[in-house]
């Protein structure tokens, strides 16, 4: 009788627990299924498999006990497919409303920006800093640390069943996209600003072997920094952090260098002689050859930094940072007494990379006292009218970069305002010519969303120099706005040309007073001046496939990365 009981009671303890899950229509268990979905394998990047783990399991019991637990089949085969086409179709709304954008979508292609590297490794990975060779070894994994056999078959059930081993293939141009390109005259493949400019800090560290010395001697101190407790509790009492530094970034060791170059020269030999690494001292010599050395690189970093935004105008700061980099360079080539034939490399490889942009200023591009070997020279491709144009519609620069150029004579300051503002008369009659004007509205980015200034020595904003000097000097003035439409884009123009207002998206905000100039802002200045944007697109790609994702289907990585860096549509 007691048996028959007990047996009764776990019947109905199991009927209990059948009858007691989620519908998979109530909204409790929709939205746990979206915050797993949305919060843990899109956000966090974990694996699909994490539903399948005990642990996942248990804890989700603990959370709420009345959930349904998902499967990975349901996640691949109906969850995440789902999201995708949904976010794709809003994407698709977005780009149909878009006037003009700066990637391959049927005939509204403005610029293609390309490097020539597969992978950041691949671009930078020989842009090291001089003797920093140190800092790096033994930093990198061991592939053999790695246990490839767990979790080996992590979201293989979505393989394809013709050959798990099929590569990507090539999708065939759209013929309406080849008959865009062909039939555009203007020149479309530009070169990442980012990457060319590194390619000029890199030509110039290979000629700044008189600062080996004293940089040997900061790799070994950053590196200390990082392995022994005692030297970073001695730095967190200074209130001082030296950052890691990066292969694939050498602003990032530049960064480093600027750290340990900020400590108080005594101060940290004291801490070195105290923990017994008196032959890391720095001596006065080293210190003054690492001020120089930060001298001619800290505007390369202040411009890596700021071309690489992605809430911001980003093609009208290629002028007037190349512009202002040559003449600082011309100005510490003056005083440098150390580091002299670095800067000479750098001054030669921006000439001869950036030639065809420095030449519309009649810069002699052929004296460079540094022979620069390029296998691919962009310097033509510099010569895009789109460099010059972009600068002047941006309300942060016009006509006052050239104005302040301290390397042009009255003469060719006249000479090259005069060929831009033909040039912007040209594109604007070619481009009404072309397009029907609309009052489509455009997302105005405010100044509040500025790129990410992190990477720029927080210590060294005030006292050191800056790549836009004027702005650095000038504070923001109301403008006036004269609602009478101007007669004709010349007049536009000059009225733009005597605005007080100095931000990047003033034309924007002010489309009814200046609408020619308006139209053609919106074109030319959508173009970025990196492929950054796209770049994080593949870091997002390397994040998902991790060693124990070897057999992850290319489809999974294809709609995770795409659901990833779109999330703000889901």
């Amino acid at each position: 009788m007691l048996t028959l009981i007990r047996n009764s009671e776990r019947l109905m303890n199991m009927i209990k627990e059948k009858t007691s899950k989620y519908l998979s229509t109530d909204l409790r268990q929709v939205k746990l299924t979206e915050s797993i979905v949305k919060d843990l394998i899109i956000e966090c990047g974990l694996p699909i498999s994490l539903v399948d783990q005990d642990g996942f399991n248990s804890f989700m019991a603990t959370v709420d006990p009345m959930y349904s637990l998902l499967t990975r089949r349901q996640i691949t085969r109906d969850k995440l497919p789902k999201l995708h086409d949904r976010m794709t179709m809003k994407l698709k709304a977005l780009c149909n409303n878009a006037e003009y954008v700066s990637v391959t979508l049927d005939k509204k292609l403005v610029r293609l920006i390309t490097d020539n590297a597969s992978n950041n490794l691949k671009a930078f990975n020989h842009i090291l800093l001089p003797c920093f060779e140190s800092y790096f070894e033994n930093d990198e994994y061991d592939n053999e640390e790695y246990d490839l056999t767990q979790d080996e078959n992590d979201d293989c059930e979505e393989i394809s069943d013709d050959n798990s081993d099929d590569k990507f293939q090539l999708v065939p141009l759209d013929e309406n996209i080849i008959q865009c390109v062909s039939e555009n005259l203007e020149l479309l493949c530009l070169p990442c600003f980012a990457y060319t400019l590194q390619l000029v800090v890199n030509d110039g560290i290979k000629h700044a072997s008189n600062a080996n010395a004293a940089l040997a001697k900061v790799a070994k101190i950053a590196k200390f920094s990082h392995s022994s407790i005692l030297f970073a509790e001695e730095l967190e009492n200074l209130k001082k952090t030296i950052p890691r530094a990066t292969k694939c970034r050498w602003n990032s060791q530049f960064l480093t260098v600027v750290a340990v170059s900020d400590i108080p020269l005594k101060t940290l030999n004291d801490v070195l002689i105290k923990l017994d690494k008196k032959e890391l001292c720095i001596t006065e010599k080293n210190k003054e050859v690492l001020d120089e050395l930060l001298a001619l690189l800290y505007l390369f970093n202040e411009a890596t930094v700021l071309t690489q935004a992605d809430q911001t105008v980003t093609i009208s700061m290629v002028g007037p940072i190349l512009l202002n980099l040559l003449s600082d360079l011309e100005l510490e080539r003056k005083k440098s007494e150390r580091v002299y034939l670095m800067c000479d490399a750098l001054i030669s490889s921006l000439k001869t990379r950036f030639g065809g942009f420095y030449k519309h200023f009649s810069i002699e591009t052929d004296n460079c006292k540094v022979k620069i070997n390029t296998n691919a020279n962009t310097s033509c491709l510099y010569g895009d009218p789109i460099f010059l144009m972009s600068a002047v519609v941006d309300g942060r620069f016009k006509f006052q970069w050239i104005n302040d150029c301290t390397l042009l004579s009255d003469v060719t300051k006249t000479n090259i305002i005069s060929t831009i503002k033909q040039c912007l008369i040209e594109a604007s009659i070619k481009l009404n010519s072309q397009n029907k004007f609309d009052n489509a509205d455009v997302e105005i980015i405010t100044e509040e969303a500025r790129s990410d200034d992190s990477n720029i020595p927080t210590s060294d904003k005030e006292k050191k120099k800056n790549i836009f000097p004027t702005l650095a000097s000038v504070s923001f003035k109301k403008a006036k706005v004269d609602n009478a439409t101007p007669k004709s884009f010349l007049d536009e123009l000059d009225g733009f040309l005597k605005e007080d207002n100095m931000t990047h998206n003033f034309i924007f905000k002010n489309a009814s007073s200046y609408q020619s100039l308006y139209h053609l802002a919106r074109k030319i200045m959508c173009a970025p001046a990196t492929s950054a944007l796209i770049e994080r697109v593949f870091s997002q790609s390397g994040l998902l496939m991790r060693p124990h994702r070897s057999k992850f289907s290319q489809v999974n990585i294809c709609i995770l990365t795409s659901l990833k860096c779109n999330k703000t549509l889901l």
